[in-house]
């Protein structure tokens, strides 16, 4: 290929996924689940969640729903998960039955794994949109992070609870064992008065560290929620709003997804001078479509420098939890394109230009401190991407703001514009 192969390499689903699970066998699960009646379901259910999402009757039903799903998808996935290991027992025997069995197995895990997950992220935009779309709510409700199971210990006391909480009428009540955000206490309720109330269900005498630590956790995170202040992941946190419009491309992100649904099944745009963007169709994507994707992005982003620093991100390494963005149910699409993303029906890879991205500071007067790279190096990459300087005002942007970029498609003038807010406002604001 020609240029940087850092980021002129086409998609390749034939590479070994990086949790060690082949490709193949996860292409062949989503193939098999959507040909099933599955993802009707499901665009049903994000319909649901997103229509009635002040009805208190139809939350509740979904929710009733979303439960029932989960448990058959949970119980499916600890059958198979059995049988794989009941089958690398058996060792490397080279026996075709086997290795048929074996493929089968791995492959009907993914099957029910991606629709426990889409099921999760219907409850998530659920949470979401309940709370009013506030990041750093969500981000505090989600740091006790766990194995979320809803047919663990305790699931029908939780029920129970979050049943009565319905019945008095008082706001929306999520399960919290539902979703991948809410992480803690057993239920959350958004009371109509616009407050937020976590409750814990499972009553503990132990005093073991882990129950007072969670204690401890939860009181923080309550504080956090009533003044905006608080101590968060090791952290003295206080929120600032500031008055401005998270400008995003993903209009035309959509528009670009959409047009994958005939042949050849791909699609790009260079969206500014540090974004590019390209999507794809698993279903529709033509015969040598890996070609023409690389020619044309060597096309649209000739003009980078071969010493620019270059990140990259993939929907389909985004399709579970991830704290740093937002799920896809909650993307201004359709309920059907979101959950052929949740899917992996669709998909695509957005190239950013963390170079021009400061390029983009430096026209505007700041002064680039540290770079990614250097903050890698350094170790400091979980805290620190990239920081900036104006007039002796120092601002660490974290890897969340990149991510956004990346993912959801943030204008990097929406960054620049909240560097030069926090500055206007001084050290006393």
């Amino acid at each position: 290929m020609e240029g940087p192969a850092r980021y002129k390499r086409a998609f390749d689903w034939r590479l070994k996924r990086e949790d060690g699970e082949d490709t193949n066998v996860a292409i062949g699960a989503l193939a098999a689940l959507h040909s099933s009646e599955m993802p009707d379901l499901l665009v049903d259910y994000l319909d649901i969640s997103r229509k009635r999402r002040t009805n208190h009757l139809a939350l509740a039903r979904l929710q009733t729903n979303l439960v029932d799903e989960l448990v058959g998808a949970e119980a499916s996935i600890k059958h198979y998960r059995e049988k794989k290991a009941e089958l690398e027992q058996l060792g490397n025997l080279e026996n075709g039955t086997q290795k048929k069995d074996t493929k089968f197995v791995r492959r009907e895990l993914f099957l029910w794994r991606a629709f426990a997950n889409v099921l999760r992220a219907i409850a998530d935009g659920v949470a979401w949109r309940t709370l009013g779309y506030d990041r750093a709510v969500m981000r505090a409700l989600c740091q006790s992070r766990g194995s979320q199971q809803i047919t663990s210990e305790g699931t029908m006391q939780e029920l129970r609870e979050w049943g009565r909480q319905f019945d008095h009428g008082k706001g929306i009540a999520i399960l919290n064992s539902l979703t991948n955000w809410l992480t803690f206490g057993d239920v959350t309720v958004a009371r109509n008065d616009g407050s937020v109330e976590i409750i814990e269900v499972k009553a503990s005498s132990t005093n073991s560290s882990r129950v007072v630590r969670q204690k401890r956790e939860m009181k923080e995170v309550v504080t956090f929620l009533s003044t905006g202040k608080g101590h968060l992941e090791g952290k003295t946190v206080e929120v600032c709003k500031l008055d401005i419009v998270p400008e995003t491309g993903l209009d035309i992100l959509e528009k670009l997804l959409k047009e994958t649904d005939k042949p050849p099944g791909h699609a790009a745009c260079r969206l500014s001078n540090s974004l590019y963007v390209e999507c794809i169709d698993l279903r529709v994507m033509t015969e040598g479509a890996d070609a023409d994707i690389v020619k044309r992005r060597n096309s649209l982003i000739s003009d980078w420098e071969e010493t620019d620093e270059i990140h990259s991100n993939e929907s389909l390494k985004s399709l579970g939890f991830s704290p740093n963005k937002a799920p896809f149910s909650i993307f201004p699409f359709d309920s059907a394109l979101c959950v052929d993303l949740l899917l992996g029906a669709k998909a695509y890879m957005v190239i950013l230009n963390v170079t021009a991205i400061a390029r983009e500071f430096e026209y505007r007067g700041w002064q680039i401190v540290t770079t990614p790279k250097q903050a890698y190096e350094a170790c400091k990459f979980e805290d620190d991407f990239m920081t900036v300087k104006k007039d002796g005002f120092v601002v660490t942007l974290p890897p969340a703001e990149f991510m956004r970029m990346g993912m959801e498609l943030l204008r990097t003038q929406v960054l620049i514009r909240q560097c030069e807010l926090l500055r206007r406002a001084g050290p006393g604001a």
